[in-house]
C-alpha cells in the first residue's frame, strides 16, 4: 500500500542517514536520463533569450517548455516557465522562475494566456540581501501594478503568521498591432501540446489567487514540515489545485522549493487517490524530465519525504516546537470527510486561530467534491497507520 510504504521508506532512511547518498543517486539517474533522451536547452540559451533567464544555470528543455501565443513583431515566444503533469494526482503545474523587472509582462501573459487562476509563491522579494523576485504583483502600499499590457490591482490581502494570500484582478490592456501570433514560431510539437490548451477569449479582467509563503529559506527547509503543511492545507482549501487550468509554481530559481511544493502536494494526492505504489524518488525523476534541477539538494529531498510521511500520519508534532497548530488542520482522517484541506476543521483562511487576518478570506472547496468521496475510501486503508 502507498502510504504504509512511504512511510516505511521514510523511516529506513532517517535511521541510515542516508539522503546525501539517496540524493547523489538522484542526481545521477538524472544526468543519465538527459543524455538519454536528448533533453536540448538551446533555446533557452539563444542570445535572445539568455537575459530572460534569472539564473544562467537554470533553464528550460526545448521540449517542455510554456511558450508565449502573443509576442512584439520580431520577438521572442519564450519564457523560463515548464509545464509538468501528474496525471495519478490530478495535477497540472507550470513551474518558472521569479519574474525580473523585464519579464514581469511576460509573466502575466502567460498567466493570462494559460489561465491561471491560482499562483503559489513560495519566496520573498528580498533574502539575504539579495534581490530573489522582482515586484511583479500589487500590495496593501501599492494596490496597482501596471505592465506594459496587463493592469493588476490587488482585492484583498490577508497577512499569516507565515504566508500571505492576495486575491487579484488581471486586466488585459488593449493588445496593439506590434504583437503577433507566435504559433508558427520556435514551437515544437512537445512544448505546444502543453502551453496551447488556452482559447483566446473575451475576457476583460479575471480573478487570480495569490498565496505566498514567506517562512521558508533561502538554500535551506523549515525546522519541521508543520508550517509549511499547514500553507499547504490553505493552498488546497481553495480547491483550485487540480488538472485545468495548471497551478503557477515559483520561487526564485523555480526548481528548489518549488519543487518540494509539487512533490509534496503531488505525493498527499496519489495516496488520496489510491495510487497503489507511489515511488517518491522516481516522481522527481519523471518531474526532471520537464523541469531540469527540480530538488536541488538532500536537506530538500529529505524534507518533502518527512513532510509526506507527517501529513500520512496526521500531523503529529511530537518534539516539535513550532508555532504551527495541527489540532486545526484537515488531516488525512476520513472520518472528518476533508483531508488535507477541503473543508474540515478550519473552514475558512480566517478560521486559523494564529492570523491576524484582514479583509475577507478565500473561499473553501466545496465539500462534495472527489477529494472528500476519495477520503472515504482512503479511511480503510491507512487507518493503522495512526497506531504506529
Amino acid at each position: 500500500m502507498a502510504a504504509e510504504e512511504l512511510i516505511r521508506k521514510f523511516r529506513e532512511n532517517e535511521k541510515n542517514n542516508a539522503w546525501v547518498e539517496l540524493f547523489r543517486e538522484v542526481d545521477r539517474l538524472s544526468t543519465k536520463q538527459e543524455k538519454e533522451l536528448g533533453l536540448k536547452t538551446d533555446v533557452a540559451r539563444a542570445w535572445v533569450n539568455v537575459e530572460k533567464n534569472r539564473y544562467r544555470n537554470v533553464l528550460t528543455y526545448d521540449s517542455s517548455r510554456v511558450t508565449l501565443r502573443k509576442v512584439r513583431a520580431g520577438a521572442s515566444n519564450y519564457i523560463n516557465a515548464s509545464p509538468l503533469k501528474v496525471a495519478e494526482a490530478s495535477r497540472k503545474y507550470i513551474m518558472t522562475q521569479g519574474p525580473l523587472a523585464s519579464t514581469c509582462n511576460d509573466f502575466w501573459q502567460m498567466v493570462w494566456e494559460q489561465k491561471i487562476s491560482l499562483i503559489v509563491m513560495l519566496n520573498k522579494l528580498f533574502e539575504k540581501n539579495s534581490i530573489k523576485c522582482h515586484a511583479y504583483f500589487p500590495t496593501e502600499e501599492k494596490p496597482e501594478a501596471e505592465f506594459d499590457t496587463f493592469s493588476v490591482t490587488l482585492k484583498t490581502e490577508e497577512h499569516f503568521t507565515h504566508f500571505v494570500v492576495r486575491t487579484l484582478q488581471v486586466q488585459q490592456k488593449e493588445i496593439s498591432e506590434s504583437y503577433e501570433s507566435s504559433s508558427d514560431r520556435e514551437r515544437n510539437s512537445s512544448s505546444s501540446s502543453e502551453s496551447s490548451e488556452s482559447d483566446e477569449s473575451d475576457e476583460s479582467a479575471r480573478t487570480v489567487f495569490h498565496f505566498q509563503y514567506t517562512s521558508w529559506p533561502d538554500f535551506g527547509v523549515p525546522a519541521c514540515p508543520h508550517v509549511f503543511l499547514e500553507f499547504l492545507y490553505r493552498v488546497r482549501s481553495t480547491g483550485l489545485l487540480r488538472d485545468s487550468p495548471p497551478t503557477l509554481v515559483h520561487c526564485s530559481a523555480g526548481i528548489g522549493r518549488s519543487g518540494a511544493f509539487v512533490v509534496i502536494d503531488s505525493v498527499i494526492s496519489m495516496v488520496e487517490h489510491s495510487v497503489k505504489s507511489v515511488d517518491l524518488v522516481e516522481l522527481i525523476l519523471r518531474l526532471r524530465r520537464s523541469r531540469m534541477g527540480l530538488i536541488q539538494t538532500s536537506q530538500q529531498l529529505q524534507f518533502c519525504w518527512r513532510s509526506v510521511a507527517t501529513a500520512l500520519l496526521g500531523g503529529d508534532k511530537g518534539n516539535c516546537s513550532c508555532d504551527a497548530q495541527p489540532s486545526e488542520w484537515p488531516k488525512i482522517v476520513p472520518q472528518q470527510l476533508s483531508p488535507l484541506g477541503t473543508g474540515g476543521a478550519a473552514e475558512s483562511l480566517s478560521d486559523l486561530s494564529d492570523t491576524t487576518a484582514r479583509k475577507r478570506s478565500v473561499g473553501r472547496a466545496d465539500e462534495g467534491t472527489e477529494d472528500v468521496k476519495r477520503s472515504k475510501r482512503l479511511f480503510f486503508d491507512i487507518f493503522f497507520l495512526f497506531s504506529f
